[in-house]
């Protein structure tokens, strides 16, 4: 635009100006403060997310909170570095005397502060996609679906701001339902929105007619779910019974198991306080190497178990999905390491110098009990969920004998169990 910056330049030199005369601050953030306070009397222990647009409004914000409530506010935004990033929402997390954090749109990108009580919109974004954004870090898993999200939007003098938060509420319903569905359609609205705005054009006009037009493809992708459904009902049996083997093998004992393999891959565990790491070298490899990993590395600590997970997303979660955890799977089926093995086991004094086999295998999806084959989807999804299912054989040979197979529970546990060179296992070479 003709002469921009110099009019930039004095409107900023105004805002300059109306700050320094103002000796009480910002009136929205004073207004949004005295809100807060009553929330805090009235809701005990209850935790609020604000959210601001601006770095220096996060700031501002923070540092008149934190007056008010000395060591009981924290800050989230852009320019803060890793760690005090994690160390600042670990605390709204888990911390009670934390209950309010003071975030830019970089808390709105796939954190998770579900235990908040509401969200409050220190300003109102242009994107229907980042207010979105913003109440979908309460609206997690792990939150009560009967638990709705409370959304507290400021309401300034502005005409523009007024328009865009009514074109929110009214035309997409954001803060009611989920804009999923309108993806194609959102950026052009955004354009028209922008440019109507540039324009000083009437925002209520143009909020009719997306209204009408998001009701309509919205309409249009209701018809489509429906005829999906009905398409698909084979398919979502299959993908129930699939989905109660999962629930089966999530009983198994995963972790020891998948601890120990990555042990004899060479890959250390180190554990603190519930916790694990792993640490691997070239040399601590034995010639192996994990895919997609490289030759040398290590893990943030992490957790096998799902709920500690969500409970603490500090934590990275070990399971099908993750890299060390895909390498370790796909060395399983690739690697030579342990496909035979010699040792020396003391099991009493009546099996003294008897010998055994011990024969461990892998199983996979039977796809040929499946009238039209597994759906490569679906075949993808199991493979990625499954632990590789395993079963064992335990076989008693001699010289002389017959080979017989192990039924004694107790000596299958004792042949089962893996190796301690402490409890006298000793390594065996073949002659």
């Amino acid at each position: 635009m003709p002469r921009e910056r110099a009019w930039l330049e004095q409107a900023r030199g105004l805002a300059i100006e109306w700050l320094e005369a103002s000796s009480e601050g910002c009136a929205r953030h004073r207004q949004v403060a005295s809100w807060l306070e009553d929330f805090r009397a009235e809701v005990t222990g209850g935790k609020v997310l604000v959210f601001a647009e601006d770095r220096a409004s996060v700031d501002e914000f923070t540092e008149l909170m934190g007056a008010k409530f000395p060591s009981e506010v924290e800050a989230f935004h852009h320019g803060i570095d890793d760690d005090r990033l994690e160390a600042a929402a670990l605390r709204f997390q888990n911390d009670r005397r934390c209950w309010l954090l003071v975030s830019d749109e970089l808390g709105g990108e796939g954190r998770n502060f579900q235990i908040a009580e509401c969200l409050v919109h220190l300003d109102t974004p242009l994107s229907v996609g980042r207010v979105e954004q913003r109440i979908g870090r309460l609206d997690r898993i792990g939150r009560v679906s009967q638990r709705r999200v409370k959304s507290v939007v400021v309401r300034g003098p502005s005409r523009v701001e007024r328009a865009l938060q009514s074109i929110h509420d009214s035309v997409f319903h954001v803060f009611t339902r989920s804009v999923g569905g309108l993806e194609f359609m959102l950026p052009p609205c955004q354009t028209r929105l922008q440019e109507a705005i540039g324009r000083g054009a009437d925002l209520n006009e143009l909020a009719q007619q997306m209204h009408t037009e998001v009701e309509s493809t919205l309409s249009d992708v209701d018809e489509d779910f429906e005829l999906s459904l009905d398409l698909s009902k084979q398919q979502l049996e299959q993908a129930r019974e699939l989905a109660e083997l999962f629930a089966e093998s999530a009983a198994q004992d995963e972790e020891r198991d998948v601890r120990h393999w990555l042990g004899t891959l060479g890959v250390h565990a180190r554990r603190d306080r519930g916790k694990l790491s792993f640490k691997w070298t070239v040399d601590s490899l034995n010639g192996e190497t994990l895919p997609s990993l490289g030759e040398q590395g290590s893990t943030p600590y992490g957790t096998f178990d799902r709920t500690i997970a969500l409970r603490n997303e500090s934590l990275q979660y070990f399971a099908p999905g993750h890299k060390l955890i895909d390498s370790a799977l796909a060395a399983l089926r690739s690697s030579r390491v342990g496909r035979a093995t010699l040792l020396y086991r003391d099991l009493g004094h009546q099996r003294r110098n008897q010998s055994f086999v011990v024969v461990v295998g892998t199983s996979r999806l039977a796809e040929h009990g499946w009238e039209d084959g597994i759906p490569a989807g679906l075949r993808t999804k199991a493979y990625n969920v499954l632990w590789p299912a395993t079963d064992s054989v335990c076989v008693r040979i001699g010289i002389d004998d017959e080979p017989e197979l192990v039924e004694n529970h107790q000596l299958k546990g004792e042949l089962l169990r893996i190796f301690r060179k402490h409890d006298g296992d000793r390594e065996g070479t073949a002659p």
